[in-house]
């Protein structure tokens, strides 16, 4: 103990220039401490002290900020950072809240309604592939035109090629959905210019369940399109399940067009609220008094990067989708009222 106690005692020598003197961490053999602690303790004590000077200790709790450290005068104007603004070693903060709904990324073409008067309002164009779209009826009766519109949007997804080629689209009905909105029909189908034969169809008793299967469906990427009609009676969509179609979509690059109740303020993180309302037909071409094609009201109530509370008159004819009359915002509508009524 003598002998590494007189290794470890400090030279007499002076240390050459330049070179700290090494810090006297031991003591004399043979002295003592103040508190009693022996030779063997001091030595013990002191490698401590020297081990911890080389290696610092790692202590609970948040590390201290480090000090930036001082510039000289002569060394001229700190240097700009690399591309980006943030400096050497800095981490670069994200560029997407991980809380919001993604951007759209390009990719496939949008889904379009046919009609240049509505599709070139849309950011994208129309519909963009990888997003969540939200149709509601005007009220409890419209339910079937609001249907009606979805199924005709949902047709024109997925390549513009006939036949078997092209991908199908999955309707997913929760609780008693299909009781409400009614079961799909083929020459139905037909008549809004979608295929039967590429329309399947998922029943789900819970809600859970419905929203587990649309969200498959979107990640899956292998679908044309996501349609899903929710129980009016089963609540309304939290935010974590939309999120999570939201995100799904993004990830399959599939739109997902789901139809609500007429009641409720609607899907927050949707990109699109469309609200449809029947109107009276149009004249039958051949007889006045005999109804002719179908008419709505569509309302686009919210739309993320584009307008809002602009509403199209359009129908049904031989051809898809027609304007029956341009859109207007509801100032426009009430201008448009008054007049009549005066």
């Amino acid at each position: 103990m003598d002998e590494i106690a007189s290794r470890l005692r400090p030279s007499p020598t002076l240390p050459p220039h330049g070179t700290p003197a090494p810090p006297a961490y031991a003591l004399a053999p043979g002295h003592d401490q103040a508190d009693g602690a022996g030779p063997r303790d001091a030595l013990l004590l002191a490698l401590r002290t020297r081990i911890a000077a080389i290696v610092p200790r790692t202590t609970a709790g948040p590390a201290p900020t480090p000090q930036p450290a001082a510039v000289p005068l002569a060394a001229g104007p700190a240097p700009d950072p690399p591309h980006g603004g943030m400096a050497s070693g800095m981490a670069a903060p994200p560029s997407v809240c991980p809380f919001s709904s993604p951007g759209l990324r390009p990719g496939p073409p949008p889904l379009t309604f046919g009609l240049a008067a509505i599709d070139k309002r849309l950011p994208s164009g129309g519909l963009a592939a990888n997003s969540l779209n939200e149709f509601k009826p005007g009220s409890a009766r419209d339910a079937g035109t609001a249907l009606a519109l979805a199924l005709t949007v949902a047709a024109r997804a997925g390549p513009s090629c006939a036949g078997p080629s092209r991908r199908p689209l999955l309707m997913v009905l929760s609780g008693r959905a299909g009781a409400e909105h009614g079961l799909p029909y083929g020459p139905g189908l037909a008549r809004l210019g979608l295929d039967p034969g590429r329309l399947l169809i998922a029943e789900a008793p819970r809600l859970a369940d419905a929203l587990w299967a649309l969200e498959e469906g979107l990640r899956s990427g292998a679908l044309a399109a996501v349609l899903g009609l929710m129980d009016g009676g089963k609540g309304s969509i939290g935010m974590m399940p939309a999120r999570r179609l939201v995100l799904a979509a993004d990830e399959g690059r599939t739109p997902c067009l789901l139809l609500t109740g007429a009641s409720g303020e609607g899907i927050s993180v949707a990109h699109s609220r469309w609200r449809a309302a029947a109107r009276p037909s149009a004249p039958h071409p051949l007889a006045a008094a005999s109804p002719g094609a179908w008419r709505c009201a569509l309302t686009l109530e919210r739309c993320r990067h584009g307008p809002s509370d602009v509403t199209w008159q359009i129908e049904w004819g031989e051809d898809g989708l027609q304007l029956a009359e341009a859109g207007k915002t509801r100032q426009e509508m009430g201008h448009s009222i008054r007049l009549r009524n005066a």
